[in-house]
């Protein structure tokens, strides 16, 4: 049986991927203050993404994330992530998402449904992306109507 490692630095990606960005999604400002970060990947946060431990994201931008094996075939990797306080999560990624260590990120950041996350690759040198997130800013006003007499 034969056992492959997991790099322990970021997959190089091929030039002619380009991430899917949801028009709707403005990028916050990023925290660390690169000046050479670009933003991979948006995405407003599910039910499915924040209950389940994996991170649903479309094959088209998972491409992005992953190397391109012989044959043209996507595959599962570890990849690390910095977070918004500089600690790093190695995460697994597969072509129908993040799996791996995704449910430990999302309760220490307390994530709920709404919120939205962002990837961001600082610097085509550095050794992992950075993982930040904005809260769900979306509020519900209930009105209470009174009967006058």
């Amino acid at each position: 049986m034969s056992t492959t490692k997991t790099p322990k630095t970021k997959p190089k990606r091929s030039s002619t991927n380009t991430p899917f960005l949801p028009k709707s999604f403005s990028s916050p400002p990023l925290r660390s203050g690169s000046s050479h970060t670009t933003l991979l990947y948006t995405k407003r946060l599910t039910y499915d993404d924040v209950l389940t431990g994996k991170l649903k994201i479309p094959s088209e931008s998972t491409k992005v994330l992953l190397p391109k094996k012989p044959g043209g075939k996507q595959d599962r990797i570890m990849v690390p992530f910095m977070d918004n306080k500089g600690e790093l999560w190695e995460m697994e990624i597969t072509y129908k998402g993040i799996s791996l260590n995704w449910d430990k990120f999302v309760e220490k950041h307390a994530l709920k449904h709404n919120d939205v996350i962002f990837i961001y690759d600082n610097d085509p040198s550095s050794h992992y992306y950075t993982i930040d997130y904005t809260r769900n800013r979306i509020v519900f006003v209930h009105e209470v109507h009174s009967e006058s007499k």
